[in-house]
């Protein structure tokens, strides 16, 4: 007997329930079909989830793949970090000045060091027999690592190329000896100064930058450190083979090498600058000294020289922490770049401003003359008139205008005019103060290296402060002589000299070429008329070196028309000298500014002044003016 619910079941097939329309009636069966648009709308729907499955699938696979590996394997304890080689730098002519060269750093993995006591002891033992160092050395080091939970850290760096082939050639549970890429200084002596040097990142470093590793280097001084960003590369990784030798494993990422830097520097007229300096330091058996030469038109430094000097090769060689100490703890301070960061009495290379600075005012006339003295200006003393001040001239000039003061670098025309004498009402310090400030001194340059200091712009309103004392006459003579308290830098000094040569617009030093830097900046407060008292200036510093009773005469016979002022600052309570030199060439269309100072030397004229015709001889042989000398 049949169910009565089978006459239900009888030819019913699923499969037809898509053919039936909506009048289909089969005896008592009722059959209701799917819309049309009902199954499009499901097959849609069905077809996006698929499609949607997919896409995340290569999403995940393909795009993020690479980022998961990399999580995935991010514990390992196979994983090895490959270091990224740092950008190249490169003179303002494409030369080479510091590339990389490979090398092997002797690497301590922390999670692959032994866990018992006696193996630990045997790769200790291993490890101090192969390279020569002492035990406890060895000893307290990986159990440093271990402490820490490094996952790597280098016991030697850059160590010899047979003691790395022999660890190469062990299987040394946790230790390994790892290639890497080492910098390469091509003149490492001529060019520290601008470079600066690589070391090994601290704590400190891993803290603020998270892309870093153990043993990675960073820029320490100069461009190196100013310019880390650009030049540290982006690192890789690879997966060890188990007891894998140097370089041997699955590579996850390759490194990428960081961006390449063009200076604005001549590299040939650095290395001259170096060795002329360096000659002059060792002769003269000075403490310091800097050089610089800038282009007038754009502020790019074409030569900066600080010494005492180092090597910066140094820094990548266990081999030299003898040498790296001695540079650490000498009182001249090799790693102190003289240049940015020394702040200087500028003594007589302030004159241009003073002088510019009285004819704006009106304290003086383009002809008038103030009287020597016989070298020796007398300022009454109000309370004891049988006590009066004496202010000297460093040698009797006689009679005086601005364009002669300059040329001579008589003191008592520039007492006069700063501080007032005899009938002329003097700048005031005040005054002065502010025409500082006028062309930006006592102020950063912005220069493109790092630890640029400002120097330091006294007032009456400081010393009354500090020092409990009132300001005098005689502290203004000081200062428009550029002695006293002044304090300058000497790339603001050359940068100062720019705006002379430019008549007002001023120069903005940089190390490294970039098209988007401004240039020339026009002085704040210049006016029109000031190209008058620009062009007197300059003829004052032209007659430094064309006068024969210029102080930079020695200068005279270069081929080219130079503007100079030289000046001798008395130190150590007037026990030392420092000779300094400025100048600018050609003086019709300056092309470029220069510095010279050495510490500790006799005076400007026996010191500073030949080294700036040698450097300013070679100059014009080798590179060559627009406007030479007709």
């Amino acid at each position: 007997m049949r169910n009565s619910d089978d006459k239900y079941r009888e030819d019913f097939d699923v499969e037809n329930v898509f053919l039936v329309s909506d009048k289909d009636f089969i005896d008592d069966r009722v059959e209701i079909p799917f819309a049309q648009h009902t199954t499009t709308s499901a097959l849609v729907v069905a077809l996006l989830t698929l499609g949607l499955f997919v896409l995340q699938t290569l999403y995940l696979n393909v795009v993020r793949g690479g980022v998961f590996e990399e999580i995935s394997f991010g514990n390992s304890e196979n994983i090895e970090y490959i270091n990224a080689p740092r950008g190249i730098i490169k003179d303002r002519f494409g030369e080479e000045i510091v590339g990389n060269k490979t090398g092997f750093d002797l690497v301590v993995y922390g999670s692959r060091l032994p866990k018992t006591d006696d193996e630990l002891d045997m790769v200790i033992k291993k490890t101090s027999e192969l390279t020569g160092m002492i035990e406890d050395d060895v000893r307290i080091f990986m159990k440093d690592v271990q402490q820490q939970r490094l996952k790597e850290a280098v016991l030697i760096h850059n160590m010899d190329m047979q003691k790395a082939l022999v660890f190469q050639s062990i299987t040394l549970s946790g230790v390994r000896a790892k290639e890497r890429y080492l910098r390469n200084y091509l003149f490492p002596d001529a060019f520290a100064s601008i470079t600066g040097y690589v070391g090994l990142v601290t704590g400190d470093d891993l803290k603020k930058r998270k892309d870093m590793l153990g043993d990675d280097y960073v820029g320490r001084g100069g461009v190196e450190q100013y310019y880390e960003m650009m030049l540290h590369g982006k690192n890789g990784r690879r997966i060890l083979k188990r007891n894998g030798g140097v370089g041997e494993g699955v590579v996850l990422f390759e490194p990428k090498r960081g961006g390449d830097i063009t200076l604005t520097i001549d590299g040939e007229l650095q290395k001259y600058m170096y060795e002329r300096l360096e000659e002059a330091r060792r002769t003269l058996r000075t403490d310091g000294a800097v050089g610089m030469v800038m282009d007038a038109r754009n502020g790019e430094v074409l030569s900066l020289v600080s010494l005492p000097g180092y090597n910066p090769s140094w820094f990548l060689d266990s081999a030299h922490k003898e040498d790296i100490k001695r540079v650490f703890n000498d009182k001249l301070h090799p790693l102190f770049n003289r240049a940015i960061s020394g702040a200087y009495s500028p003594a007589s290379t302030i004159k241009p401003l003073v002088g510019f600075a009285a004819l704006r005012e009106g304290v003086i006339t383009p002809t008038t003359i103030v009287a020597g003295h016989e070298g020796v200006l007398v300022v009454p003393n109000p309370y004891h008139a049988d006590q009066p001040s004496f202010f000297r001239d460093w040698k009797i000039h006689g009679d005086l205008d601005v364009r002669n003061a300059i040329a001579e670098s008589g003191n008592i025309f520039f007492y006069t005019v700063g501080g007032g004498a005899y009938g002329i009402k003097g700048l005031g310090a005040t005054k002065i103060k502010q025409y500082w400030e006028l062309f930006h001194l006592g102020e950063k340059t912005g220069i493109d290296l790092p630890e640029e200091t400002a120097g330091f712009l006294p007032s009456p309103e400081w010393k009354e402060k500090t020092k409990k004392s009132v300001w005098r006459v005689g502290d203004t003579y000081n200062i428009s002589i550029g002695q006293g308290d002044l304090l300058l830098t000497p790339i603001q000094i050359m940068r100062y000299i720019s705006a002379i040569a430019n008549k007002g617009f001023m120069a903005q030093p940089h190390i490294v070429k970039n098209s988007t830097r401004e240039t020339l900046i026009p002085l704040e407060t210049t006016r029109d008329k000031d190209e008058r008292w620009f062009t007197i200036i300059q003829s004052g510093m032209r007659a430094t070196v064309e006068s024969p009773r210029g102080t930079a005469h020695l200068l005279s016979d270069i081929p080219v028309s130079i503007a100079a002022k030289t000046g001798s600052s008395q130190i150590n309570w007037n026990t030392k000298t420092n000779a300094l030199f400025v100048g600018f060439a050609p003086v019709e269309e300056p092309e470029i500014v220069i510095l010279i100072l050495i510490e500790n030397a006799q005076s400007s004229l026996l010191n500073a002044v030949p080294v700036a015709k040698d450097v300013l001889s070679w100059y014009n042989n080798n590179r060559g003016f627009a406007g030479q000398k007709k």
